[in-house]
Order: structure tokens, then sequence, then C-alpha cells
């Protein structure tokens, strides 16, 4: 699940925390605690950006690859933290679908191939 990452002890990875779903990047300080490199951490951090706000589909399809995301989400948490503006910042990757959406909230849906993602 890719979801908006951030400072520790806020709304962030708020759809991994009650769903139980993996996410790319939990609390810093937590992965911290249980010893997890800054470095490895910079990294996640970065390729959710990527992810987000990049405007290139290759390095989009590298993270959804990388990361073996499944699900997308885009609510106002992302639209702030990435500084989204468009509706569907997905829609150059090719395999990155709407799933379900409401008042500007959306879950995206990544589908193989093209993504390489693993299946559900």
């Amino acid at each position: 699940l890719a979801e908006a990452a951030g400072p520790s002890y806020r709304e962030y990875t708020r759809l991994s925390m009650n769903t139980g779903l993996p996410t790319v990047l939990g609390w810093s300080w937590h992965l911290q605690q249980r010893g997890q490199s800054l470095t490895e951490i910079e990294a996640r951090a970065a390729a959710l950006r990527t992810l987000y706000a990049s405007n290139d589909p290759a390095s989009g399809r590298a993270v959804l690859k990388r990361y073996h995301i499944r699900f997308i989400a885009l609510g106002d948490l992302e639209r702030r933290t990435y500084r989204i503006t468009v509706s569907d910042p997905f829609a150059g990757l090719g395999c990155v679908h709407p799933l379900a959406g409401r008042d500007g909230a959306a879950l995206f849906l990544v589908v193989p191939p093209g993504c390489g993602t693993i299946g559900l």
C-alpha cells in the first residue's frame, strides 16, 4: 500500500494501521527503533515522493515494482504532503486504475503486467 508518509505520531500511515496492509514507509521513529537504517528510510520517503509527484512514468512504475505496491491511497493528506493538484496523478503510469472514490479521496488499484506487482 502506498500512502503519505510523514512525522511520527500523526495522521500518516492511517490506512496501513487500520487495515494491517503493509505500507512503503511507516513512522520513521518506529522504524529506527526497530533497527532500520536512515538510508533505507530516506530511500522509501524519496520513492513515495517520486510516485506521487513525479511526471516520469518510468520512475513511477519502478517504485510500484520495487515495493510490490498493489494499492495507492489519494486523499487530502497525500495531496497536501506531495502538493498534488491534479485529480489523477497516476494516469500516465498505464497500470494504475481508480478502484473507489468519494469526496475527492480515492483508492487506486495497480494492475499487472507492466508494473510488476504481485497479485491479491
